[in-house]
């Protein structure tokens, strides 16, 4: 049930759009859920982000879509991750142009295509200390979502603020 809550980020299983899987060749069958979290989500009138990875992005609408990475955020790894964002809007950060540090690449199950890079670096790398390998290489640095969700609080602020109180 989606009912009672102010706004949503998703996250559908992104493995049959992942670098991962066609670095891997495994031709798994992969559900493609963006369309149907998405139809799910307009449904409860709610402003709501879709976030998944690069090889996802034609199926994220274009018009509500932007990109972070890590650079932005002066992490050291790339991560890229697109966000579909709905009822509100958020800028794109600038800077981080310049790779001034070693980046660390965490893809896949367990990263295996880089073996000399330890989950610990990895999590350093993504500012996520608290999670072990294959948590990493499913999650997405904290810091996009705190970008993001300070637009989207704004977004639940303004609405509310537009909505007669209940007596």
């Amino acid at each position: 049930p989606l009912e009672g809550f102010d706004a949503y980020h998703a996250s559908p299983p992104c493995q049959a759009m992942s670098v991962a899987q066609n670095f891997w060749n495994a031709k798994k069958d992969h559900p493609l859920l963006i369309a149907p979290t998405r139809d799910r989500l307009i449904k409860t009138g709610s402003p709501f982000v879709i976030e998944n990875v690069s090889g996802a992005k034609g199926y994220l609408l274009a018009d509500k879509r932007i990109k972070l990475t890590g650079k932005m955020f002066g992490l050291k790894t790339i991560r890229l991750r697109y966000f579909e964002l709905h009822g509100f809007y958020c800028l794109t950060p600038k800077g981080g142009e310049k790779v001034t540090d070693v980046y660390s690449w965490v893809f896949g199950h367990g990263a295996q295509c880089v073996p000399q890079q330890q989950p610990q670096r990895w999590a350093e790398a993504m500012g996520i200390e608290w999670m072990d390998k294959t948590e990493l290489t499913q999650a997405i640095p904290p810091a996009y979502t705190e970008y993001i969700g300070k637009y989207l609080m704004e977004a639940i602020k303004r609405i509310q603020n537009t909505q007669p109180a209940l007596r």
